[in-house]
């Protein structure tokens, strides 16, 4: 932030104009990062940096006594777009799983059946996977707890392709990731689908299949449930909603032929 407020810039001295053209340039891509160029981000990145602004300057208010301007943070965020919740039907996910390159698939398996995120696939190492137990682990820091991600048969048999003298050091063959899936993708016509929905799609498919909110929210290690009900509209199979019952009603039954 030193960039837009300048490294001599007072705290008393920050306006919400200052914090607006931050806001703009951060978003613009207009804000050069570790000496290199900045890059257009999205509206939760930007929000989030307000965040740590305002939890810096409420920490120096706080704890150090030092006082700091009224600045309209709830008013300088910027207006977030409704969660995308993109995932791939079973033929769809066929398809990417038929066109993608072998060292691809069992990442995309590795995403699909547990949920976790990229970063934390593609840096795997093996020390983290317990083939016989069936589980990940994703050590976190700052003290917080680890996350345990379990997988089943179709996993395991995947992973265990890889001799038990080789499972030494990454997982995965990440060589040429992103040129693979992008093929993949193109020659699977898979439209507007992003590797994290390999994420979603073991949210929803998990929800099809009778998971209840709170088993997808700890199995995604989301922060608390309300983060998990964009998956709440994802209807069970075989489950009838309201809507399906009060038409049930409303629709004539067909009457039985007389033997």
């Amino acid at each position: 932030m030193t960039e837009v407020f300048g490294a001599d810039t007072l705290v008393m001295d920050i306006t919400n104009a200052m914090i607006l053209d931050f806001r703009a340039r951060r978003r613009g891509g207009n804000i050069p990062l570790d000496d290199r160029p900045g890059r257009p981000v999205a509206a939760q990145t930007v929000n989030r940096d307000l965040a740590y602004l305002q939890a810096a300057l409420n920490h120096m208010r706080d704890v150090h006594g030092q006082p700091f301007p009224a600045l309209a943070f709830k008013r300088l965020r910027v207006p977030e777009p409704e969660h995308r919740v993109r995932f791939a039907a079973a033929e769809e996910f066929e398809r990417l799983m038929t066109a993608a390159h072998a060292s691809l698939r069992p990442i995309i398996l590795t995403a699909v059946t547990t949920g976790l995120r990229r970063g934390n696939i593609l840096a795997m190492k093996w020390h983290q996977v317990d083939l016989a137990g069936g589980t990940i682990t994703i050590p976190r820091s700052k003290g917080r707890k680890p996350i345990i991600a379990r997988f089943g048969a179709p996993l395991r048999a995947a992973l265990a392709r890889t001799p038990a003298d080789g499972r030494t050091g990454p997982v995965f063959d990440t060589t040429n990731f992103r040129r693979r899936w992008a093929a993949a993708l193109k020659d699977a016509k898979m439209v507007d689908f992003r590797f994290h929905d390999l994420r979603h799609t073991f949210g929803s498919w998990a929800r099809q299949n009778g998971a209840d909110l709170a088993d997808i929210c700890e199995a995604l290690a989301h922060s608390s449930v309300s983060v998990t009900m964009r998956y709440a509209h994802v209807k069970p199979i075989g489950q009838t909603t309201a809507f399906d019952r009060v038409s049930a009603l409303l629709t004539p039954k067909k009457k039985r032929k007389r033997a």
